[in-house]
Formats: C-alpha cells, sequence, structure tokens
C-alpha cells in the first residue's frame, strides 16, 4: 500500500519565509575589501588569473545548505508523519480481557505474578488512546464494573481493582461478551492477555474477521503445584465420640517428587499432622484418623497441606452433623422378611416393625425409610402418613407378591406417582442391565465390570409407565423391562420391586446386588448434608429442609452476610447464592434467623492443573480468526503495540538532517579557509 505524508502541525509552513534571510545575505555582501600590498605586480598578475567560476559555486553551495538546514527545521516542527491508508482508521472499542484465574498467580523470573504484568501491559497500551476512544475490561468474574464501556482515564482504576478469582472462562465466552459491545462498531481490536492454561476453550473458535485477536501469552517456569482434591468417608453415618477415618485425596501436578505436610482441624483445633511422599503426576489416598466431639451435633473442619507455589487449593473445608441411628419402620402382613431383618439390624439403624393392622400413623412419619414387606393389602388409611414420609424427603421401599391385592397396589401407586402392577406373571426372565450412575451404587463399584452375577426370576409382576412417571431404572431385564426402580414424589423416593423376597420366585434375596441396593434406600438421605460444596459462577445448592417461601441466610465469623434466593423445582429445594461467595470457608446457614447447619464451599479445582498450551497450539486454536501473536520479553510487551501508533513520526528524520548538514557546512568552511 502507498504511504501518505501528513502534517499534523501545517501552520508551522510560514516559517518558511525566513529563507529569505540567507538568501539577501548572499546577494549583498556586506564584507569590506581589505587592502593588501604588494612588492610586486606578479602577484597581482596571478590574482587576476584566479578563476572567479569556483567562488561562485562555493557561495551557491553554502546558500543551498543553509536553505535546507532551516527547511528541514521547518518540517520538523510542523510535524510530518507517514500514515498507511490500510490502518487509516483507528479502532472504536478496544476490548481487554484480563486472565485473572488463579493459575495467573504464578511468579516469572522477575518475581512478579502473571496477573501484574498483564495489568501493566494493557495499562500501557490503554495511556496511547485518545481521550474519546471506549475501553471495555473482561474478567473471569463478570461483575457489573466489567459489562461496561470506559473512557482511557476511567478503565486504568478499574485494572487495578482486578484481583485474582476462583473463576475461569472460556474463550468462547469471552468472544462473546465483547461482541455484545462491539458488534455494531465499525473497527475492535479484542486483547487476550492469558497464560492459555488447557480446559479453557473449545477445539474450535470462530470470529467475525472484523475483529482484530491480539493475543500475550504470559509465561511461567514455576509449574510446581500440590492440592487436595477432595475428602470423604466410606462409612455413611457420623456419631459422636466415634472414631472417624476420614479419605483425603491429594495431587501432585508438577515434574518432582515432593514430601508436604498436611494438617488436619476439627473445630480450628489441630487433630493430626502427616508427611505425604506424592510422587511426580500422581495422586494420592491418605487416611487421616481422629475422633468427633463428644458434646457437639455439628463439626466444621479443613485439611491444609504445606506449598507455596499456588496457595487457593492449599485447604479443602468440610462441615458435617453428628447423627443419630437411622430410624426405619417395617410393615408386615406377620414377620419381616428374614432377608430384611438382616440388613435393618445392622447397628446404625434403629429398626421399628408394625404389623399391617397395629400401625403407629404418627410415628411412620419420622423415619428415614417406610418398608412396605409383601403385604397383601395396604391400608387406604396409610397413604396421607406416606405422603407425608415422601414430602419431608424421605424413602419408601415396597416389595409386593403374589397375594397382593391389584386393585388395592395400583389404587395407592397411583396417589404416589408409581407405576401400575399388571398381572402375576409365570415367566423365567434374568436381569441384564445396570444403572451404574444411579447414586444407590456410590461407592459400591470401583469400576464397571461384565463379571456381576445377576439375578434370575420366575414369578414377577410386570410394571407399567405412564407420562406422568418420574423414575429412573435400577436394574431391568435383558429385554428391557423394569425390574427394581426409584419413582420421585415430592422430595422422595419410592423404590419399588416387581417382585417379591420368596427363593422359590427369585433369588434376588441372596444375590450380591441386594444388599448395597437395600442398604442403601436407606441411606440415601434427600435431606443429608454434603461435606463440602465447590463455588461456581452461580453457585446453587440442593436443600430439602427448607421451603421455597423460607427466608435463608449465609454468615460466617468474618462478618460476611448474605441473603440468599430460594428456587423452587421437582422433588427438591435449591439455594441460589449467585456470584456472592468470594472466599472458601466454613459458613453457617441461617434459617428464619435460626441456625440450621454448617456449610462449607472450596474454590474449584480446574486451574490445579499446570497444563498450558504451547505456541503451535494456540496458533491452531485462533486459526479461523484475525489474530496476531505480541511479541514480550519477560512478559513485557517488546513492541510498541499502542493502537494509535499506526502513523510514522518523521520529525526526528528532519532534525537528524538540520544537524548533519550543520556538520557539512563547517567542515566545508574549514577546509575553504
Amino acid at each position: 500500500m502507498f504511504a501518505k505524508v501528513e502534517f499534523l502541525n501545517p501552520s508551522f509552513f510560514i516559517f518558511l519565509l525566513l529563507l529569505v534571510i540567507p538568501i539577501i545575505i548572499h546577494l549583498f555582501n556586506f564584507r569590506q575589501y581589505q587592502k593588501i600590498y604588494f612588492s610586486s605586480t606578479f602577484f597581482l598578475k596571478n590574482l587576476k588569473e584566479q578563476s572567479k567560476t569556483i567562488k561562485n559555486i562555493r557561495k551557491w553551495l553554502i546558500l543551498l545548505n543553509r536553505l535546507l538546514i532551516l527547511s528541514s527545521l521547518v518540517i520538523a516542527f510542523s510535524l510530518p508523519i507517514i500514515k498507511n491508508q490500510q490502518n487509516n482508521q483507528k479502532s472504536d472499542v478496544i476490548s481487554f480481557y484480563i486472565d485473572n484465574s488463579y493459575s495467573m498467580s504464578r511468579i516469572d523470573n522477575q518475581n512478579n505474578d502473571l496477573l501484574k504484568n498483564s495489568k501493566l501491559n494493557v495499562k500501557k497500551i490503554i495511556t496511547s488512546l485518545e481521550p474519546s476512544q471506549k475501553v471495555l475490561i473482561i474478567t473471569n468474574d463478570f461483575e457489573p464494573k466489567h459489562q461496561k464501556l470506559y473512557f482511557p482515564h476511567e478503565a486504568i482504576a478499574i485494572i487495578d481493582s482486578i484481583k485474582f478469582s476462583s473463576k475461569s472462562l472460556k474463550l468462547e465466552n469471552i468472544f462473546r461478551k465483547n461482541e455484545q459491545f462491539a458488534d455494531t462498531m465499525q473497527n475492535n481490536s479484542l486483547y487476550l492477555f492469558s497464560d492459555f492454561q488447557k480446559g479453557k476453550s473449545s477445539q474450535d473458535l470462530t470470529l467475525n474477521k472484523k475483529y482484530k485477536i491480539k493475543i500475550a501469552i504470559l509465561e511461567s517456569n514455576n509449574n510446581l503445584n500440590i492440592s487436595i482434591d477432595s475428602c470423604y468417608f466410606k462409612h455413611p453415618i457420623r456419631e459422636r465420640n466415634q472414631l472417624e477415618n476420614m479419605l483425603v485425596k491429594i495431587t501432585n501436578h508438577g515434574p518432582e517428587d515432593i514430601t508436604s505436610k498436611a494438617t488436619l482441624f476439627i473445630d480450628d483445633a489441630i487433630k493430626a499432622n502427616y508427611d505425604i511422599e506424592i510422587p511426580a503426576f500422581s495422586s494420592v489416598t491418605e487416611k487421616m484418623h481422629y475422633i468427633n466431639p463428644e458434646n457437639k451435633n455439628f463439626v466444621n473442619g479443613y485439611i491444609e497441606i504445606e506449598d507455596s507455589s499456588m496457595e487457593f487449593d492449599n485447604k479443602l473445608y468440610f462441615s458435617y452433623s453428628l447423627q443419630n441411628k437411622i430410624p426405619v419402620a417395617a410393615i408386615t402382613d406377620e414377620k419381616l422378611s428374614k432377608y430384611l431383618e438382616n440388613i435393618f439390624t445392622d447397628s446404625i439403624f434403629i429398626l421399628n416393625t408394625y404389623k399391617v393392622h397395629q400401625i403407629d400413623y404418627n410415628q411412620i412419619a419420622k423415619n428415614n425409610l417406610v418398608v412396605l414387606d409383601q403385604l397383601k393389602k395396604i391400608p387406604n388409611e396409610i397413604l396421607p402418613t406416606l405422603r407425608d414420609v415422601l414430602n419431608n424427603g424421605n424413602n419408601i421401599l415396597m416389595f409386593p407378591n403374589n397375594e397382593s391385592d391389584i386393585r388395592n397396589y395400583n389404587n395407592i401407586l397411583e396417589n404416589l406417582n408409581g407405576p401400575k402392577l399388571t398381572k402375576w406373571t409365570n415367566q423365567k426372565n434374568e436381569i441384564g442391565l445396570i444403572n451404574y450412575n444411579h447414586p444407590i451404587f456410590d461407592n459400591v463399584f470401583k469400576q464397571r465390570t461384565k463379571k456381576i452375577i445377576f439375578p434370575k426370576v420366575k414369578y414377577y409382576f410386570k410394571l407399567n409407565n405412564n407420562f406422568k412417571n418420574q423414575y429412573f431404572e435400577i436394574l431391568q431385564f435383558l429385554n428391557g423391562e423394569l425390574f427394581f426402580g426409584e419413582y420421585i414424589y415430592g422430595k422422595g423416593s419410592l423404590y419399588i420391586g416387581c417382585s417379591d423376597l420368596n427363593i422359590d420366585n427369585n433369588n434376588f434375596a441372596k444375590n450380591g446386588l441386594f444388599i448395597p441396593i437395600i442398604y442403601n434406600t436407606a441411606l440415601i438421605d434427600n435431606n443429608l448434608a454434603k461435606l463440602y460444596h465447590f463455588l461456581e459462577k452461580e453457585t446453587i445448592i440442593e436443600n430439602n429442609k427448607i421451603n421455597f417461601d423460607d427466608q435463608v441466610k449465609l454468615v460466617n465469623h468474618n462478618n460476611f452476610y448474605l441473603i440468599a434466593q430460594t428456587l423452587s423445582s421437582p422433588q427438591k429445594t435449591l439455594i441460589n447464592f449467585g456470584n456472592n461467595i468470594e472466599e472458601a470457608g466454613n459458613y453457617d446457614l441461617i434459617l428464619h434467623d435460626k441456625f440450621l447447619e454448617p456449610i462449607s464451599f472450596n474454590f474449584q479445582r480446574n486451574e490445579s492443573k499446570m497444563q498450558f498450551n504451547n505456541l503451535t497450539e494456540i496458533k491452531k486454536l485462533f486459526e479461523k480468526t484475525n489474530y496476531q501473536i505480541l511479541d514480550l520479553n519477560q512478559n513485557q510487551l517488546s513492541v510498541d503495540y499502542s493502537e494509535n501508533n499506526k502513523n510514522k513520526n518523521l520529525a526526528h528524520i528532519f532534525i537528524i538532517i538540520s544537524i548533519i548538514l550543520m556538520i557539512i557546512e563547517l567542515i566545508l568552511l574549514r577546509r575553504w579557509n
């Protein structure tokens, strides 16, 4: 493209009139002639023979040189620039994405974290903008202040206020946010300052070619990190004064074997210290032992590991309630099946058995699980109580048998959103399908296997479902028919098997799947709180101890206070904390100004993996866009990428020319004299 020269101060050309002065001086030479006395006329003769031409040439050369000196100075002060026709438009909106995720807290060779370098680079570009240009600052937080346009001087303060965040933002979301502000603009530049950690983008990024993407890749050699990923218990119930064995998963994300110290805190007191050896790029699961408090109903704790590289994943907070034993009510015609009795006489259960005509309806609804064991007929009077059981978030377990009144059962099941029983079928069938993803199998299988011995069935009811049923298959026959499933009602679940527990009709009660399935129908407590939750862009948790219209607050001991929003959905109540929880830790959930239970929040562990896209991968990622890789030296811009630096300033060139001409004149005058 042809270059076009323009002058930012053309009025300075009036000083070209000063060129008249040296011309006048040279035309009217006012120097007086000097008298020279000669002793011989021989010298006069030589003077007359001297060529007047050489004198005239020297005089005109000096004049030309002085005119050029003055002209160069005048042109220099008129501020000449070269404007490239290809880039003669400045950006209407300049967008900056500053990655403030925790991976950007890594330190570089200059002992600066990557976020600090990003902020310095962005401010350097912004200070070169014209006051009328607009700036958009995008971070991972998506706070309201990061969703509006600023003038350059306003954007500086916004950049200074950016802090590290537990949230991460995918590149496609950055593009989408940029387009909301820049789609109507003629010209837009989007700067990306990030370490480009893997997992922050899809494999196919597309953006309108009119957007210019300028990529700054921040780098650090400090890629060591240890994270506490999770903690859990194998035993489902926590009791007072009970020995606990907590399993803690710790990962070394770096290339070196590390020995680190891990500390367990319970209610702010140190309970145990462990020196843990973690091989490079590996995870270990450590057992931590302690005894629950004897006189408390709840426990708050956290595990901390020593790691100076990245600190956000060095702690994992947890909390739980110290429960009594799980109450189970069993309703039978005569005697409870021995297979069920063997399970519910375990020490963690309190088994209450009722005959069908001696039911204490006031006590039934207080149980975590109600078992309807092969009843011939379910009393209609129990239906409101069964509804209360489910609405309170508890469960029902039902096994019909060949003597069951189908019409009676179907009436009860219809009112509980259950299936419809058809006739008792004499047909050999084999269970062959298992829903590994169902919560009832949590911690049952280490991995999926084809070596499971499934139950065989001779007699069973076929179950018919309609569009109103919300259910989940747990065990199915090879032909796809349901053998054992979960049906949702209110906040609870109805678990139903399509056959009885008579060994002559099926061998389910003697099969290896029977105990974990029945055991977990009581342990899957819809009201049981999780040990902890991970913070999201919008943190929403489930809690069935509250209702939709309840007032819920979240507080901690650092004067944090938040009124949460409750959301209603089928079977559960949700609490929406939005984007308002900034710190990991142990909190208290307050219901109508009274303490309900503890709740713990932790930062996501997505940032823990020290894996980053290299230059080739980044170029591949952006190949469908109009992108440019910026040159960085020690994480600082090594080239002036000012948005308004499209025009090349020529003033300094003309100043240099005038200086060179002055030197030439001095040399010529010395030689000629």
